[in-house]
């Protein structure tokens, strides 16, 4: 992996014309600058998985982890070129199913948790118990729940909304440092 040398190749860049590999053309730059990849890949199980991607500003492979949630590990891909490289050296993880491309259009749109103004998460608060339970576990954002934690407190909210609220976050904090305990995977 280590100072592994690639031969010059040649790909067609979005308009058909031959490019090194080492050279961007303006159109993949720009579909770059806009946000939107040509296409993305997600992987479809639970434990991690490594892809091999071209990086276009380092004009170089590049090996990228794949953890977490399936449905939020995405990788993308701003090029035919780049998604031609990342096909033929991912065929064994697209084969098995690992790996699988999707249409980002597709996906919901989560708003940053840093996005979310205090009135924001007072407006929160306002909601039934239970629309409310059903919003705090779909929040992976440790620092968001602490601030909600902190304006729940500052209002004097009921206990159990608070409670609801550090439960979650227990349960956060806990899931990043999940060790299997012998009885599990025992079969």
């Amino acid at each position: 992996m280590g100072g592994e040398e690639i031969p010059p190749l040649q790909f067609k860049n979005l308009k058909g014309d031959f490019i090194m590999t080492g050279e961007m053309a303006l159109e993949d730059y720009s579909a770059l600058q806009i946000g939107k990849p040509v296409k993305s890949y997600r992987k479809t199980i639970l434990g991690k998985v490594t892809v091999k991607v071209w990086d276009q500003f380092e004009r170089k492979p590049k090996y990228v982890i794949l953890y977490g949630k399936p449905e939020s590990a995405i990788v993308d891909v701003w090029s035919e070129s780049e998604d031609r490289y990342f096909k033929t050296n991912n065929q064994i993880l697209i084969d098995k199913g690992l790996i699988l491309q999707i249409n980002r259009d597709d996906l919901p749109v989560v708003e940053p948790a840093k996005q979310y103004t205090d009135d924001d998460l007072k407006e929160l608060f306002k909601n039934k118990f239970f629309k409310f339970r059903s919003i705090l576990n779909n929040i992976d954002s440790e620092a968001l729940l602490i601030r909600m934690l902190r304006i729940a407190e500052d209002l004097e909210l009921s206990e159990k909304t608070t409670k609801a609220i550090t439960a979650r976050l227990s349960e956060i904090q806990t899931a990043d440092f999940h060790v299997p305990s012998l009885t599990e995977n025992t079969q």
